[in-house]
């Protein structure tokens, strides 16, 4: 039990540095949150909110290789989150002719006296030194206060936490809630920006649903976002051109235009190749396809071409853009045209998936 303590009073967290896909920056910020030494943490809200928007506005701008919290806030405001223990005894126990200091949750506690020389034990098992103990032994004490304080600690955590949250306690009610409101807006701003850059990358890879209810939830939090509005609002509009051309499609091939027909389905496979009507209109139009399966499988080359180039070869992304490719050439040589240009268009937004993949 006391070397669990001492675990949990004494050592660090284990570092997160194997946390690959996690970008360094996040990983500083998340780390100096936790550290055990008061002296070490962020101080004040203030600092974690600096901190947040730092990280958010490197994530946004694809810089997470090679940003840290100290190029983003100058070596000047990254220390500023450092505590220095003060001379005069703030953040530090008083100093006797045994000079040791106070670590772990008792740290919290400035005021708190050392005890006399007489009495204090020193383990002698926890430091790797041996020591001997000074003074007569005290009478042996109850073990449940140690089983309580371990018991407490996840509350000490909590204490902390909310302390952190909180300005000064010289500072009027109105002035902390304040200052808790705006760590909660920090917070909110920087994971509302967090789900409007997903649904830009899932726009980007024409996953238009996904991109509209990626940018709903942002919605959600933050009404008033015109970045999740703009997003939401691109992808439902195209997500409607669908909706009409493939009803416009059935219609014509009903009515048996099927040059009319053709077209709309070519609207329909080069927004989406995946939509659910495609699978229905494809087979009565392969006929009247060819022209159009040849210029999507020159769409296809192009955008592999563009893939290879960003050195997405290796990526998962790339080969099952190649299998669909050759699926594509396959229902070409079978006269399949219209089923072959989805294949091909199917490639071509696969290929282009990977080359992002890569550049990102």
């Amino acid at each position: 039990m006391h070397t669990v303590l001492f675990h949990v009073l004494q050592d660090q967290p284990e570092p997160l540095r194997h946390w690959v896909d996690v970008p360094t920056i996040l990983v500083e910020l998340v780390e100096r949150a936790l550290l055990k030494d008061p002296t070490r943490r962020f101080q004040n809200a203030e600092q974690l909110r600096d901190a947040v928007r730092a990280v958010r506005q490197v994530i946004a701008e694809g810089r997470e290789d090679e940003a840290t919290l100290e190029s983003e806030l100058g070596p000047h405001a990254a220390e500023e989150t450092l505590v220095e223990p003060a001379e005069g005894g703030r953040l530090a126990a008083p100093r006797g002719p045994v000079e040791s200091r106070v670590m772990g949750a008792v740290a919290l506690d400035a005021s708190r006296a050392p005890e006399p020389e007489r009495t204090k034990r020193v383990p002698a098992t926890l430091t790797g030194r041996t020591s001997t103990q000074v003074g007569r032994r005290r009478p042996a004490r109850p073990r449940w206060p140690v089983y309580l304080g371990a018991a407490s600690v996840p509350v000490v955590l909590a204490g902390l936490y909310f302390l952190l949250a909180r300005p000064s306690t010289t500072v009027p009610t109105g002035a902390t809630s304040s200052g808790a409101g705006q760590q909660i807006g920090a917070l909110t701003e920087a994971l509302v920006a967090n789900q409007v850059q997903l649904a830009r990358k899932k726009l980007e890879d024409k996953n238009y649903a996904a991109a509209a209810a990626q940018a709903e939830r942002a919605l959600k939090l933050d009404p008033q976002s015109a970045d999740a509005r703009q997003v939401f609002e691109q992808a439902r509009g195209v997500l409607k051109q669908l909706d009409d051309a493939a009803a416009e499609a059935k219609s014509a091939l009903n009515a048996g235009d099927l040059d009319k027909a053709a077209e709309a389905l070519w609207r329909v496979l080069s927004a989406n190749p995946g939509h659910s009507s495609v699978e229905e209109l494809a087979g009565p139009l392969d006929g009247s396809f060819r022209g159009r399966a040849e210029e999507a499988r020159r769409l296809m080359v192009e955008a592999r071409s563009g893939a290879e180039r960003a050195k997405a070869g290796a990526l998962e992304a790339f080969s099952l853009a190649a299998g669909q490719a050759k699926e594509g050439e396959a229902r070409f040589a079978k006269g399949a045209f219209a089923r072959a240009a989805r294949g091909f268009l199917e490639a071509r937004d696969g290929f282009d998936r990977a080359r992002h993949v890569a550049q990102r």
